[in-house]
């Protein structure tokens, strides 16, 4: 099963389309978080196929995050999602979609920076103290005249940001809350959208 997480700015229906694709309620000030089936007719036939005891349909989780990037309980949510779905608002007189979407990035930027900095530290930090350990091994390798590699033995490596979830890279796809906008209105919004 996979997570999908919903990011969007204030007010961008994130809440109403999770509510929507999940037929739950939200629970205020709180990540929601629900599991909604994903109906598939070819799955019947495979089982009758495959003559299986039992019949597995594939499931979606949706993560709805209150406040979004903007709270730390809501990155450590979002973090946890396997893709992210920005949910942009295009309705209202004062819809700036293009914005919207770049506002978020933005906020998923930054979330990322926060993350990275503290890992390259520790990663320079280790790798100051494992280059301090080659010095004392030339060091001692020159005394002893010895020919084996030091750098091979002690195994150099900057692997900090392999484990890392990064935001930014979660990003799967767009969803545009048109609202209750009249067809024009749509086409013009799109258009301003790219």
């Amino acid at each position: 099963m996979k997570d999908i997480g919903l990011v969007g700015r204030p007010f961008s229906g994130k809440s109403t389309l999770f509510i929507a694709l999940t037929r739950t309620g939200g629970h205020g000030g709180q990540a929601n978080h629900a599991i909604v089936p994903v109906p598939d007719p070819r799955v019947e036939v495979l089982t009758d196929i495959e003559r299986s005891a039992k019949t597995v349909h594939a499931q979606v989780g949706f993560v709805d995050v209150p406040g979004g990037t903007s709270s730390a309980q809501g990155i450590a949510k979002l973090r946890e999602s396997d893709a992210l779905a920005i949910v942009v608002r295009c309705f209202g007189p004062d819809a700036d979609p293009a914005s919207e979407v770049s506002e978020v990035r933005a906020d998923l930027l930054l979330a990322d920076q926060a993350v990275i900095e503290p890992a390259l530290e520790k990663a320079e930090k280790k790798q100051r103290k494992k280059l301090r350990e080659i010095d004392q091994a030339i060091e001692g390798d020159v005394v002893r005249h010895r020919r084996e590699p030091v750098f091979g033995r002690l195994g150099l490596a900057l692997r900090p940001l392999d484990q890392q979830p990064l935001l930014r890279s979660r990003i799967g796809a767009l969803i545009i809350a048109m609202g209750d906008a009249n067809a024009q209105t749509r086409k013009a919004r799109g258009e301003r959208l790219g």
